[in-house]
């Protein structure tokens, strides 16, 4: 085998690896928002489910479409009994991080209209 032949099979095998690695990647991706929507959808029982005005109130505010980061960090706090304690508190212990990331991720991912 010449070393051109050889670097051509290497290339092929490069790839072929490269395109695996990037597949996978996107059924974890897709695997993660299905179940960061599922976890979310829970959410919808108190905050907010469809656009009625008269359903968001101070207490179950409308949580759809907001931004991704805040929304984790306030979770995370929730989980940590940072601030004022609610129900919320004793909700967000039952998830782990992880988990708490994926429905800040599904949460944000909503635009208001799209309310579950």
């Amino acid at each position: 085998m010449s070393g051109r032949s050889r670097a051509r099979g290497t290339c092929r095998v490069a790839a072929v690896a490269i395109a695996t690695a990037l597949s996978a990647t996107a059924a974890t991706a897709l695997a993660d928002t299905e179940r960061g929507n599922t976890l979310a959808a829970v959410c919808a029982g108190c905050h907010a489910p469809g656009t009625a005005a008269a359903s968001v109130t101070e207490t179950f505010p409308n949580i759809w479409g907001l931004n991704e980061l805040a929304l984790r960090q306030r979770l995370l706090d929730y989980q940590q009994d940072l601030g004022a304690p609610t129900l919320m508190n004793r909700i967000a212990k039952g998830y782990t991080e992880e988990e708490l990331t994926l429905i800040a991720a599904a949460i944000a991912a909503v635009a208001p209209e799209e309310q579950p």
